[in-house]
């Protein structure tokens, strides 16, 4: 009789804590059920986003070009490290060449770190501009059509045995999505009509409209 009176307290107790704790798991004006998830591969968005693509063209144009300038100039004073040889330590010409060629190659060698850092703090800065444009537009067209969490994924399939890749593909977070893949729709409103992007492949993989859940036909 007691053993059957601790059960049914135990049980009052529980129901009590779960009718309690049901608020907490479904905020006031809003159900779990209403909550809508979508995806997108910014990999691909900055991979096919004309104007970055142009940016970085433009990056890698200002590298090579410090290349070939830094070049010639070690050519230089390869050349001086040569004409060197046809004097004895000690004579005025092999110390004035001597020294000239100490001060030219620490002269070079801070200006190329010099560029180095500034190259590199452009290429950061040229992510993050475009990065945040991105989420923007993200949290624009979420808003707009009633998503609630979008989620980083990566579109590409697994095809090769290189164990690190197949290592990267087990600690994606999105293992499966159907149809709520937005990558596309963010990518067109990033590059403007006829700005090019590979339009073949964006088609191709882009879902209708409808098939992502709540979302209506304008963007």
């Amino acid at each position: 009789m007691k053993t059957s009176l601790r059960l049914a307290a135990l049980a009052a107790s529980i129901s009590f804590l779960i009718c309690n704790m049901a608020p907490a798991q479904a905020p006031a004006g809003r159900s779990a059920s209403s909550d809508r998830i979508a995806v997108i591969d910014i990999n691909y968005i900055f991979k096919n986003h004309t104007r970055f693509g142009a940016m970085v063209e433009d990056w890698k144009g200002d590298v090579q070009k410090a290349e070939d300038g830094f070049r010639g100039e070690r050519t230089e004073i390869q050349a001086m490290a040569e004409d060197i040889k046809r004097f004895k330590p000690g004579q005025p010409d092999y110390k004035r060449l001597e020294e000239d060629i100490a001060r030219r190659q620490s002269d070079l060698q801070v200006r190329m770190q010099l560029k180095k850092k500034g190259l590199m703090e452009r290429e950061a800065k040229m992510y993050m501009n475009v990065y945040n444009e991105v989420q923007e537009q993200v949290e624009y067209f979420a808003q707009r059509h009633g998503i609630t969490m979008v989620l980083r994924f990566n579109r590409n399939d697994v095809t090769s045995d290189d164990p690190r890749q197949i290592q990267q593909a087990l600690l994606r977070p999105v293992v499966f999505q159907d149809n709520i893949d937005i990558t596309v729709d963010i990518l067109q409103r990033l590059n403007p009509p006829g700005s090019g992007g590979d339009p073949q492949e964006r088609n191709a993989a882009a879902p209708s409209r409808s098939q992502v859940p709540g979302r209506p036909g304008a963007r």
